[in-house]
């Protein structure tokens, strides 16, 4: 699970943190003390006004997701700037260096942290100029730390272990730099640690909404589909797939469906052919995505236009969907004060768009749950989406 991320110069992610901070991590004296931490949770909500970065916030772990699991080149030609150049801080991409930081906790005591750097070349084709992963594990009252990759330009170091258990650093070289270090090692079975930071980084998913079907079709024409696609035009292939593959799935997701809905929208997986309504199929594509097994789903807006039963139907899903699955995570980034009534301060962190000194826009996040006036009035009975709506969540209140 993520918990702490750090980006610099992704677009007006200039000095971004978001989440737990590797020296608040390092500082723990015991386990209790970690759950007091601002670390991101598995249901995590972002809160803030229009173009104050939650959405750059998910493009930029898009970006990292493609960059990781193909190369970097694609990656970049692929993102919505469409160039390495053009989504770097200032288009300037020859003065700054992308670069990521994460914090990934696989158990409780357990966490990776992952730093990652992407320059660009004279003709500004980027490539993966340095990665480090290290290791940190809490015992006996100690935070011990261990390096497991380390890679600058071409050459660096793994660590490896012998058939006698001992450990040793294996010398790296590698011939090109498109293709991350973690992609080349996290698929080979020996690096569980590595595979563990493939695995959560290349499977994120981003549901945007920009190209949601104006309707279903009626039927199915190329078989079942196991994952939804990026442009939801397969919604009814994968609808097929559950109900022939995973029969007990699909009974459950009608049931879940419509169990918090009234009958005008309620929504028929056996007549398709009759959902013609947006939010309707906003409201199922949600509930699709939630059928697939992702360690981390990002949802931008996914109660945009959703009638108030809806939206609270649909944040009842996110809850239920990180508590009967196994270390999953989702990211919400919403306007709904409805939406908003379903969580605690200390699930919820606000972007803030300001200017530094320079006149520079940069994004700013808040942790809601270290505001003390509002975890009072939460306490109190007063929910957040009432808090929002009378302005209380912005930063000058």
């Amino acid at each position: 699970m993520l918990i702490g991320v750090k980006i610099k110069n992704f677009g007006l992610l200039q000095e971004f943190s978001l989440g737990l901070d590797l020296q608040d991590l390092l500082g723990l004296t015991n386990l209790k003390e970690r759950q007091k931490l601002p670390a991101l949770k598995p249901l995590s909500v972002f809160i803030g006004k229009n173009a104050s970065g939650k959405s750059t916030f998910f493009e930029a772990l898009r970006f990292l997701s493609e960059a990781i699991s193909l190369n970097v080149h694609i990656a970049s030609n692929q993102s919505k700037q469409g160039s390495y150049s053009d989504l770097i801080f200032n288009y300037q991409p020859e003065e700054y260096d992308l670069e990521f930081d994460l914090i990934y906790e696989k158990k409780l005591g357990e966490w990776l942290n992952y730093y990652l750097k992407i320059s660009s070349d004279e003709f500004s084709r980027p490539y993966f100029a340095k990665e480090k992963l290290t290791k940190y594990v809490f015992n006996k009252a100690q935070m011990h730390e261990q390096l497991l990759l380390e890679i600058e330009s071409k050459e660096g170091k793994i660590l490896q272990v012998d058939s006698l258990n001992k450990q040793f650093f294996k010398p790296i070289q590698l011939t090109e730099r498109k293709v991350s270090a973690i992609n080349i090692f996290g698929r080979q079975k020996e690096y569980e640690d590595i595979g563990f930071l493939y695995y959560q980084i290349s499977h994120f998913y981003y549901a945007d909404y920009k190209q949601l079907p104006r309707k279903v079709s009626k039927t199915q024409k190329t078989g079942g589909h196991k994952h939804l696609n990026a442009s939801y035009s397969n919604v009814e292939n994968v609808i097929y797939y559950l109900k022939k593959r995973k029969p007990k799935e699909y009974k459950d997701l009608r049931k879940r469906l419509n169990q918090n809905l009234h009958n005008h929208n309620s929504i028929d997986l056996n007549q398709l052919d009759k959902l013609d309504n947006e939010a309707q199929i906003r409201y199922l594509i949600s509930y699709l995505i939630l059928s697939d097994d992702k360690p981390l789903i990002a949802f931008d807006n996914p109660d945009n236009g959703l009638y108030y039963e809806m939206s609270d139907s649909l944040a009842l899903e996110f809850r239920d969907y990180t508590l009967r699955n196994e270390n999953p995570q989702i990211f919400i980034a919403t306007h709904n004060t409805n939406m908003l009534e379903n969580f605690s301060p200390y699930e919820v962190w606000s972007f803030d768009r300001i200017q530094n000194e320079q006149g520079i826009d940069q994004i700013k996040t808040r942790y809601l749950g270290f505001n003390s006036v509002i975890t009072a009035m939460y306490q109190e009975g007063i929910g957040l989406g009432s808090l929002l709506y009378s302005g209380y969540l912005d930063k000058n209140k």
